[in-house]
């Protein structure tokens, strides 16, 4: 069945992602998507509404997950719901069941601006087949604290297996900031199979890392630059798109090589460990 392409860039972008690994539906007012192969992948096993909760919506929304996410893989423990709009006011009633609120923007640019080089002598370079392992290690070094390192470890062995096939299939690929041949900041750059009809074939970022030890250097701000100008010179891509934490500095060094502010993206999500 072909499904319809989404028109908010955030969504569609992600689309590159879940319809190479995962199981998407659409319903009526939301998405439902499933990675099975990877089900602690909170965002690729999630629900994404069209419209803002409205009073009551809350217990709707956790039922619909239950049907589609849970019951389908119970592996996936933890509860994601995205949405293209504002929360607005039932924000407390999400806030009061557990759930944290995660408010990002979706950034994009056709021109992406150098960068200065990183202040630290490194080698900025496409990641090859001999890089894989220590993408692995860099996504576990640099995961948030609250998640258990056995139980993210088998996520991110998980999620490079989905981007080494998505890089073998032509797709796109991820690059990488050396600093005396170690890996110490990556980021992913991963392109539609075509533009759609008659527009634009996007290109998205995904996990723009540093080490906790080499941040502040310049490094994502150089690697973002680099890899994007590549992709628009190679014509893999029309257009880049990034989607960045709302209140994060990441935001500012990505304004900062020509990314601007088109949409808003936000959604809550509960560990379930």
């Amino acid at each position: 069945m072909n499904l319809p392409m989404p028109s908010h860039l955030g969504l569609r972008s992600e689309m590159i992602f879940h319809r190479a690994h995962g199981v998407v539906e659409r319903h009526d007012g939301y998405w439902a998507i499933r990675t099975p192969e990877n089900p602690t992948y909170f965002w690729g096993n999630c629900l994404v509404f069209d419209d803002a909760p409205r009073a009551g919506d809350a217990a709707r929304w956790l039922a619909l997950f239950e049907r589609h996410i849970a019951q389908q893989q119970p592996a996936s423990r933890h509860v994601a719901l995205g949405l293209t709009e504002q929360l607005a006011g039932e924000r407390e009633a999400f806030s009061d069941l557990g759930f944290d609120v995660q408010e990002s923007v979706v950034m994009s640019t056709t021109a992406p601006r150098s960068a200065p080089a990183p202040r630290v002598a490194a080698a900025l370079r496409a990641l090859g087949p001999q890089d894989w392992p220590a993408l692995i290690e860099l996504h576990v070094l640099t995961r948030e604290p609250h998640h258990p390192e056995a139980d993210y470890r088998r996520y991110a062995e998980r999620s490079v297996a989905d981007w080494r096939s998505l890089s073998e299939a032509g797709q796109g690929g991820w690059w990488g900031g050396f600093v005396d041949g170690a890996l110490v900041a990556a980021l992913g750059l991963y392109f539609e199979r075509e533009a759609a009809a008659g527009g634009e074939r996007l290109g998205r970022y995904q996990s723009v890392v540093t080490h906790p030890g080499w941040r502040r250097r310049g490094l994502c701000r150089a690697l973002v630059s680099q890899a994007g100008r590549s992709a628009l010179l190679e014509r893999s891509a029309d257009r880049l798109v990034m989607v960045a934490d709302a209140h994060d500095i990441a935001r500012g060094i990505y304004a900062s090589v020509g990314f601007e502010v088109v949409e808003s993206w936000h959604g809550v999500q509960r560990v379930g460990y």
